[in-house]
């Protein structure tokens, strides 16, 4: 049960780090440019070559966040089929509890 319930915690997680790599401005790379042009002091040309990146890799970034989230809808979906009703109703709370967290980091972060 515990090792369902922490595969289940790792695919949520999993769909939510690409969000973390556009901030509200919704530039790709936005947290984690500025992460690196502030660490490693980039030239404004290699910011300009940065963005290219971020901008290249975006398509590639959307399809695997599409795929995470129809991953994680099945993996529910089968982790429900071999619950009790008394478990189901907990892992239905514990899903509610970390949609809530996950809308307040998108508020706070997107």
């Amino acid at each position: 049960m515990k090792k369902l319930l922490i595969t289940a915690a790792t695919i949520g997680t999993l769909v939510a780090v690409p969000a973390m790599a556009c901030p509200k401005d919704g530039k790709p790379g936005g947290r984690m440019k500025q992460h690196l042009v502030s660490k490693l002091e980039l030239t404004e040309e290699q910011q300009t070559q940065l963005d290219g990146i971020f901008e290249a890799n975006q398509p590639k970034r959307e399809a695997l966040r599409e795929q995470m989230e129809a991953l994680r809808a099945d993996t529910q979906t089968q982790i429900k089929s071999i619950l009790s009703e008394e478990q189901l109703e907990e892992f239905e709370s514990m899903q509610e509890r970390r949609e809530k967290r996950h809308s307040k980091f998108s508020k706070k972060y997107m």
